[in-house]
């Protein structure tokens, strides 16, 4: 939400290849690009696109269901979005969590069986993919995938593989995202045996901020991430990887008890310079991701006219010749 309410951007991923189509629908009635609706799809990374939808000057009659249909030749997925208005006609913004994963993922046998645990934070509930290697896993007679509520916005991930042998070993990684965020947990599954040392997927614990400075020639984006051991940290606009440079500054910063502020500060920005960012954070126990959105309004167009000739230059003589005079009419 933008523009004191004036201005909302729905947007959400997904997964497909080759690249999908996305058509958006307010109810049953399409919506079609025009003035007032933009409508985008852009690459996120490899297989993941970002469907966008952003609605200028919102009304109340805005209100209600949205659908996000994405198609390729394989089929088709949906992702639905409910508008609410507060009092006063502004658009009400659901609060929500990203997802990230407190604890270590755990692995136990039971009798014939292997599970793989995960402890999940996330709201609203997010989608759940589980994946063997670059694999997607599928619900099956040998592996078993499912979901328990344990407390609020806290969910207890579990993988079961039935009769394991050794060509089930290798990684694995569950994958979550939801509208604030994504995050991964990594297993290593290793029949020979042998504990990791003690640490913790990385996770975002607090919400990301965007913070320009008084006179707008700087920009910092703020991410607060804890993580054992530290996080191999990555910044993204849209597809392409951030390097430090003139313009850019990157930092990390430990802040004690396993946690790290980091920043990305950008000098006098302009509208160019808006768009999709993403922190990506990296360790040996998994991954997470903070998703910023950085709009920044272009400068206004002057009012009037630039100046213009509006008739032929001309020359005059005066004075028997001791005074050359030379005349232009400007329209500005």
């Amino acid at each position: 939400q933008e523009d004191d309410g004036n201005k909302i951007t729905f947007e959400c991923r997904c997964v497909g290849k080759p690249k999908p189509t996305v058509a958006w629908y307010h109810g049953k009635k399409a919506i079609k690009e025009s003035s007032r609706y933009k409508i985008s799809l852009e690459e996120d990374q490899t297989l993941y696109h970002l469907a966008r939808l952003e609605i200028i000057g919102v009304e109340n009659s805005d209100k209600g269901e949205y659908r996000a249909v994405a198609k390729n030749k394989h089929g088709e997925g949906v992702a639905k979005i409910n508008l609410n208005f507060e009092s006063g006609d502004k658009p009400k913004i659901p609060d929500g969590k990203p997802p990230r994963f407190p604890k270590k993922p755990t692995i136990r046998q039971e009798g014939d069986v292997l599970i793989m645990e995960c402890v999940l934070e996330a709201y609203p509930l997010p989608d759940i993919t589980w994946y063997h290697g670059e694999k997607e896993i599928k619900d099956g007679n040998k592996m078993k995938m499912s979901r328990k509520a344990i407390a609020k916005d806290t969910f207890n991930l579990t993988l079961e593989i039935l009769g394991p042998t050794k060509e089930d070993g290798g990684n694995y990684r569950c994958n979550a995202f939801n509208l604030y965020g994504e995050s991964n947990a990594n297993i290593a599954l290793n029949f020979q045996g042998g504990d990791d040392e003690n640490g913790f997927a990385p996770s975002f614990i607090e919400k990301p901020r965007i913070i320009p400075n008084e006179d707008g020639t700087l920009i910092t984006m703020r991410c607060v991430c804890k993580a054992k051991p530290a996080a191999e940290v990555t910044w993204y606009r849209g597809t392409t990887v951030i390097k430090a440079s003139s313009k850019t500054e990157l930092k990390s910063i430990e802040l004690g008890e396993d946690k790290y502020e980091l920043a990305l500060l950008l000098s006098n920005p302009t509208a160019a310079d808006g768009g999709a960012y993403r922190c990506h954070v990296k360790n040996e126990y998994g991954e997470s991701n903070a998703n910023l959105n950085l709009n920044i309004e272009a400068e206004p167009e002057p009012e009037g006219e630039g100046p213009t000739f509006i008739e032929k230059p001309t020359i005059s003589s005066l004075d028997n010749g001791k005074l050359v005079t030379m005349g232009c009419k400007v329209k500005a």
